[in-house]
Formats: structure tokens, sequence, C-alpha cells
């Protein structure tokens, strides 16, 4: 039976990063020179979207300056935005949310067979690789050699190259980022997907093809466990994986604040349509609670009355692995 963890930009905030709806309000920001920009921001549910939409039309109309200017402002700025984001991850001691080690979240992390994200930063790379329980952790198909080279504080501005040969470590937990990273490269091609056409994009990328295939594996080997925190069940090619993995006995875990509300969708609603049948998949367990509170030391860990005790979400967290 496998353990997998499929984590989202939830996930991310956790530690201070942006979710999708205040990436938007940045990018406002960023771009305020480009009103058409900032009211499509405004308008559209999601930066995916806007930026999907601009690309689709300089793909169509060549001759449009506009739409092509308004797709390089848009991909400079989330890129920005994102290094932002590495910054702030970069000058954190750790991902710990505890002093005690019997509440180490990247210890609970490393129990997983499989460690999937959807997202571009850093955090995972800087803070959980890099910790004694992620050291046999690894990006595959990843050359990661210039982190060793990079002046200490600075790993996250290292660029990293796509390997030539694609192969999974036996010995070590792959740590697949299904959508790449803001810091990888395949020759002069910067290897990370957003927008509205996703699936694509993925298709074009090595890398990315192969690690949508080790995630579709991973998924219908038969009894999967999948623990899911942070994602808003969005992107309509990951959805038809897991609805599609129910066949084969897949099990989820839930870590939302929203509960069973994220697989809420809207018939009319273009954008929430992909939500379709994802009631399907059979859940093993439920959190709406912070992972602060799960794994940390706050009032609502209990921590204050029983030093060294379990809340009731950690003990709910530790039975997935049971």
């Amino acid at each position: 039976m496998k353990r997998v963890l499929l984590v989202g930009a939830g996930f991310s905030r956790t530690w201070g990063g942006w979710l999708a709806n205040e990436v938007m309000g940045e990018l406002c920001g960023r771009l305020k020179d480009r009103p058409h920009l900032v009211e499509m921001l405004r308008k559209m549910p999601s930066f995916e979207v806007v930026f999907g939409t601009r690309q689709e039309t300089a793909l169509s109309e060549p001759g449009n300056e506009q739409a092509h200017v308004d797709v390089r402002r848009l991909s400079q700025a989330i890129t920005d935005t994102f290094a932002d984001m590495n910054e702030v991850f970069a000058a954190l001691p750790n991902m710990e949310l505890s002093s005690l080690r019997d509440r180490s979240i990247c210890d609970y992390l490393a129990q997983f067979d499989s460690v999937y994200s959807l997202n571009q930063d850093l955090l995972l790379e800087l803070h959980y690789l890099a910790s004694s329980a992620g050291q046999q952790s690894y990006l595959p198909g990843i050359d990661t050699r210039p982190w060793r080279d990079a002046s200490r504080g600075k790993e996250h501005r290292a660029k990293l190259s796509v390997a030539d040969g694609l192969a999974l470590n036996e010995l070590g937990q792959p740590v697949v980022k299904l959508h790449g990273s803001t810091n990888w490269i395949d020759g002069m091609k910067q290897v990370m997907v957003i927008g509205t056409g996703k699936e694509a994009a993925i298709g074009e990328a090595r890398l990315l093809r192969w690690y949508h295939e080790l995630f579709r594996a991973d998924l219908t080997a038969g009894g999967t466990r999948l623990m899911v925190i942070g994602y808003g069940f969005l992107d309509g090619h990951i959805n038809r994986l897991l609805v599609e993995a129910a066949a084969a006995d897949l099990k989820m875990y839930l870590v939302d604040p929203l509960g069973l509300r994220v697989f809420d969708f809207e018939p009319n609603n273009e954008l929430q349509k992909v939500r379709r049948g994802l009631t399907g998949v059979p859940l093993i367990g439920l959190s709406v609670r912070p992972l602060e509170e799960t794994f940390g030391d706050g009032p609502g860990s209990m921590a204050t009355f029983v030093p060294r005790g379990e809340n009731l979400s950690l003990r709910s967290f530790r039975r997935f692995f049971e």
C-alpha cells in the first residue's frame, strides 16, 4: 500500500506563502501601469485564467503586440512575486512549527512514499530536503549540483537544470513538483506551467510529462492512501486522475479549512466544473485545522496543558499511517 502526499498553495501558506487570490493582489500592484490587465485581474476568477486568456490571444493573433507584451509582463510579474516568496522562505530558520521533536512536521513528511506538489515555490527544497528528516528525499530528474556551489543563504537563487536521464532513486523519497519550479530550466526554457493550458504545456515538457505519469502510477497502484493538504481542486487534469484512481481503491485524507465544501461546484461556473465527480473519491479522514495548530505549540495544540501530549488533530494525522 502506497502512502502519498499532495500539497497545494494552502500548504505553503502556513509559512507565509501567498494563496492564489493574494497573488492576484500582488500582480495588480506590479502591473499598475497596464490598467486593462488590472481590470482583468479584478474581474476574472484567477490570475492563471488571466494569463491563459492573454496567452491564447497572443498565440492566435501573432500581430497583436499588446497581447504579446501582456504575456511577457504577466510572466515577469508572476516570477517576481514567487521570487519575493522564496526570499521570505529562505529567511526562515526551518519548517518546524514546534520545539518538540515528537511534533516535527519534517519527520511526519518523511513517512510518505512520495511527495507531490502543485506549488512552484521553493519551501520544500529549502527546508524539508535540507532537514535531517529529508536526507533521503530528492527531486527526480533534476541536477541539484548548483545548490552545493551557491553561497550560504543564496540557494534559492541557483538555477537547476533538468537531467539528461529521467529515473527514480529506489532508495529515496521522490519530491515531485507537478507544475515545475521557479528555478528550473531545460536548456534555455523555464520549466514552470501556469495558466489555463497546463495539460498542453505538460505534454510539451519531458520532465513534467514523466512526473504526470509517476503521479498516475502512484494513485492507481491499488489501495493507495493519499493525503491532500491545501489544494483547492481547480486543476482538471489532477482531478481526473483522482476520480480515475478511485476505481483502483484510492482513499483520501483531506486537510483544508473549507472541509467538504472544497468539493462544491456550480454547474454554470466553467472554472468550478472541474470539481465534478470528486465526491466519489472515498475519504478516510478530514481536518479543517491549520497545520500550525496540529503540529505547533499554540493554544489550539493544547501544548500549554499537555506539553508532550497529542492533540486530537495530530492523533488523526498519525492514524493515516496505521
